[in-house]
């Protein structure tokens, strides 16, 4: 398993993922605002009222190219649970 069981319990909004440690195991619920779907990756831009974040899903390990095409076929406006972990981005 990939991910580690500990605290997916509770499901967290997008506005207090900023606050989270980095590595740190979550669960979010929202709308999908946005998707790309190229090669072996899927990028979706998740909303909450006017809170947005990027989840980026990559095939290998437990992600499959099978995923990968059903996360791409995602409509706009579609209700999705996300279970992932935080990573930090390295912005300039």
């Amino acid at each position: 398993d990939a991910l580690p069981q500990t605290r997916l319990d509770t499901l967290r909004t997008v506005a207090a993922l900023a606050g989270l440690r980095a590595e740190q195991p979550v669960w979010v619920r929202a709308r999908v605002q946005s998707v790309r779907f190229k090669g072996n990756s899927c990028f979706l831009v998740l909303r909450q009222g006017i809170d947005t974040v990027q989840a980026t899903l990559f095939k290998g390990g437990d992600v499959s190219k099978d995923m990968l095409r059903f996360c791409g076929a995602l409509t706009k406006e579609s209700l999705v649970d996300v279970h992932g972990l935080t990573i930090r981005a390295n912005v300039a």
